[in-house]
């Protein structure tokens, strides 16, 4: 991937890395053996012998039968260790690896992506104090903190992978439970694999020897439905930081720099030449939801009258409606050609009858559960489902606007799926436009594969929608289908019971087609510059008192122009200083206003005293010991210097490759985020295949990602049709595979 340091004023950042190897050093220090099997069961156990028996500095673990181990040179004899390894698995091979031979297709041939991800894995091995770092089944996975009695631990996966003759890091959360707690949960397949070993502290996987009394042991999985909760970003602190992801990236960096310097460096990769896409267009949502809902009529249906939270979210919502949307009356029942809201139970909450309590009903209809609620309404019903577990406490609280808008939002569109007509913005454009989606695979036992349904939605000029779905365990009616079944087989060929990560199809003519793909690829920060400012301006770190004064009082002599705001501030701080008893004061107290008594009663105004900190800090630097008392990480320039690759739309063309990434808008920008923002590609098709130069639309669609109603107040990371079409499948195919929002 190249790196293009034209364009912008600030660079964007992405999981794409720099890797150089020093092939030489590492064949002076290490010899590295590949083991292959054609027993595939074996591809976790495999590793096994070498990483506990002969003690290998690291073991990596590749697609198919590469798996590698890595020794120091001289502390194994190769054909014990080969004997071994064929008593364990008599189809085993082991060949010593030629570590100048970068051929794949060779026996004794190592690619860089592997030996790289070989050197990292060995940040956890015998001789190393970097306890935070595990090499487990090949791969290597990193954790701040590490509870040995804990149920539950998470661990965040460091891997290396390839994609357009580049390097890319990889970093994905993955929980281990313990047994016994994961069999009570309901996990079924539940084994004994991995345990915390009492000797050494460290994680790793069960051998026979360790079937001990009293010994915990984990299985890959969660005590949880809600999944992970690390955090991407965090940069409210140093400590924060540190914990979330992109921190423990930086962390992972500094300690390749530490510990593998002589044989491998990795560095982030700075992209300049982007395209900044955010293509707003004036009056183009229409945010009168109160005209919408009059039009229409609206009803508020409560199926679970005898639970009190759901009566009271019935009572919050009417009178939401009336208060704020000026609606006269809201019937308590469904009524033909009316939004309709419907409070019912979660579709996990135990209430509704399962298959087979279905299927055996008692005489006496008192004893029997209804019938799971979500799916009971006709096609020209537009129904929005609010569960009582979920929502009561968002309803009843000062979230219930937000959740309201949601909501209508909902219902308007599920009106224009219903009415086949796009009013919830104002569509007009030049072309028709054609959307198109796959379900999820069902295995196809006649033929041996999985089959999958299309659904397609075509957009007139003024917005009337048209829709159309395609089995293609059927012959093609035509030729788009016929096109359409040969892309999506093209992405989807090895992928088990699902789609790939092609998340639509977009075109107006069948000659032009372009595929929306999501990628493996994330954007991230400049994380070790992060850490850097972070540590510098943590809070609790501390400066010579007569130091800060000295500095405050040149500021002062130099800048003669401060505004009153400025001067009172300052003088602020030069009371805070001077009247603290300390020799050294903390940035944290330096900033911190305090009375008579000594206690805390407001803050130093940070931005108007910006001026004498990024000062302070440049001055400080020629004197060899910076001094920054407040990283201002999103004062000014510094929001798009730090957060550059959060933010917007933007788009970029890397080897002939048009890719795109949707953000925040700036003033949505908090001290946390949960997620980065995936890379998706943009490929050019025509009936005859993948069409390489092909012509990329996007900017023709890029207004579609602008607007704010699908992902509440935020761009969208695709097309909003996309939402319409999802819609029609959800409520007018009942497709099982498409959940409710």
């Amino acid at each position: 991937m190249a790196n293009n340091l034209d364009g912008n004023k600030f660079p964007i950042y992405t999981n794409n890395i720099k890797v150089e190897i020093d092939r030489k050093k590492v064949d002076e220090k290490f010899v590295v053996y590949q083991i292959a099997t054609k027993d595939l069961f074996l591809k976790e156990n495999v590793l096994d012998l070498p990483a506990e028996q002969f003690k290998a500095q690291s073991v990596a673990y590749y697609q198919k039968t590469r798996w590698f181990a890595m020794f120091n040179k001289g502390n194994v004899n190769f054909d014990k260790f080969k004997q071994e390894i064929q008593a364990k698995d008599d189809s085993a091979v082991a060949n010593e690896v030629d570590l100048f031979c970068q051929d794949e297709t060779s026996k004794e041939g190592i690619k860089d992506v592997e030996l790289a991800q070989l050197l990292v894995n060995s940040l956890k091995n015998r001789s190393s104090d970097i306890f935070a770092y595990n090499n487990i089944t090949g791969k290597l996975y990193y954790s701040p903190v590490i509870k040995p009695n804990a149920k539950t631990i998470e661990f965040l996966r460091i891997r290396f992978f390839t994609a357009l003759n580049s390097i890319f890091l990889e970093a994905n959360t993955e929980t281990f439970s313990e047994v016994n707690a994961l069999k009570k949960y309901g996990k079924r397949n539940v084994e004994p694999k991995f345990l915390f070993d009492e000797e050494t502290g460290e994680f790793r996987r069960k051998l026979h020897s360790d079937l001990k009394k009293g010994q915990y042991f984990f299985d890959q999985g969660a005590l949880s439905k809600k999944g992970p909760r690390k955090k991407f970003l965090d940069f409210l602190s140093r400590d924060n930081y540190r914990k979330s992801k992109a921190g423990i990236i930086a962390t992972f960096l500094e300690d390749v720099k530490e510990n593998l310097s002589d044989f491998i460096t990795i560095e982030q990769i700075p992209f300049m030449n982007y395209e900044n896409c955010e293509q707003k267009r004036i009056n183009y949502e229409n945010y009168d939801y109160g005209t919408f809902v009059n039009k229409n009529g609206i009803c508020v249906v409560n199926t679970i009258p005898n639970r009190t939270d759901a009566k009271e979210m019935q009572s919050r919502i009417v009178n939401f409606l009336k208060s704020e949307y000026g609606v006269e009356s809201v019937p308590d029942n469904r009524e033909k050609g009316k939004y309709i809201i419907e409070i019912i139970h979660d579709k996990e909450s135990d209430e509704y009858a399962t298959a087979e309590e279905a299927a055996s009903l008692n005489l006496f209809n008192e004893f029997n559960k209804p019938q799971d609620q979500h799916n009971l309404f006709s096609e020209n019903e537009i129904i929005q489902h609010i569960t009582v577990e979920n929502s009561a406490e968002k309803v009843n609280s000062d979230t219930l606007k937000d959740v309201m808008r949601n909501i209508v939002q909902e219902l308007i569109i599920k009106g224009d799926v219903v009415n086949r007509q796009i009013t919830l913005v104002n569509w007009n454009e030049p072309k028709e436009w054609t959307f198109v989606k796959c379900g999820k695979g069902k295995w196809n036992e006649a033929k041996r594969c999985n089959s999958f349904r299309y659904y397609k939605m075509k957009i007139c000029t003024d917005g009337k929608l048209n829709f159309d779905v395609f089995d293609n365990r059927e012959y093609p009616e035509n030729d788009e289908w016929n096109v359409l079944d040969r892309i999506f087989g093209y992405y989807n060929k090895g992928f088990k019971n699902k789609s790939s990560g092609i998340e639509c199809i977009v075109y107006n003519d069948i000659n032009n087609i372009n595929v929306i793909y999501k990628t493996k690829q994330f954007t991230l920060l400049d994380v070790e510059e992060i850490l850097r400012t972070l540590s510098l301006s943590d809070s609790e770190n501390k400066i010579d008192k007569n130091r800060l004064e000295n500095y405050l009082d040149d500021f002062i002599e130099i800048h003669e122009n401060l505004t009153d705001k400025q001067q009172n501030e300052l003088n602020d701080l030069r009371k805070n200083i001077h009247n603290s008893f300390d020799k050294e004061l903390s940035y944290k107290d330096v900033l911190n206003m305090y009375d008579s008594e000594g206690k805390k009663h407001s803050l130093i105004k940070k931005k108007i005293i910006s001026d004498f900190v990024y000062w302070l800090y440049d001055v400080s630097s020629e004197d060899g010991n910076p001094v920054l008392l407040h990283g201002q990480m999103k004062s000014g320039d510094n929001l798009y210097k730090n957060f550059n690759s959060f933010l917007g739309i933007k788009s970029i063309t890397l080897d002939g490759q048009f890719k795109y990434f949707v953000g925040k808008k700036k003033e949505a920008l908090q001290s946390n985020l949960p997620t980065s923002c995936v890379i998706r590609d943009v490929i050019s098709w025509n009936k005859n295949g993948v069409n390489k130069g092909g012509p990329i639309f996007f900017n023709e669609l890029e207004h579609m990602l602008s607007v704010e109603f699908v992902r509440n107040g935020q761009y969208t990371v695709i097309p909003f049709p996309m939402k319409y079409l999802n819609e029609y499948v959800r409520f007018c195919e009942k497709d099982e595979d498409f959940g409710e929002d």
